[in-house]
């Protein structure tokens, strides 16, 4: 279970998309998603049950306000954390 650094980061909101990689070691059924700085989930990339391998979230900022965001990969009890600063 790897979570990879987003790009482009840092991204203007309204600049397009964030692409974030992560990779599994093994079949899981994960959650992927995006919290701001005060913890609140504000999107949900992925979710389900998925094969070893690399896979990429995409997730569009434009409705963000400026800040650090948290996306989390989650497996179980397993986390990944990478942070996304947004820029207005």
């Amino acid at each position: 279970l790897h979570i990879g650094q987003s790009y482009p980061n840092p991204i203007a909101a309204g600049d397009g998309s964030v692409s974030i990689p992560y990779t599994l070691n093994t079949a899981a059924r994960i959650t992927v998603t995006i919290h701001n700085s005060a913890g609140k989930e504000v999107a949900t990339l992925a979710e389900g049950s998925f094969a070893p391998g690399s896979y990429t979230a995409v997730w569009d900022p434009s409705d963000a306000l400026s800040g650090v965001y948290f996306c989390t990969l989650t497996s179980g009890t397993q986390k990944a954390v990478a942070r996304v600063l947004v820029l207005r």
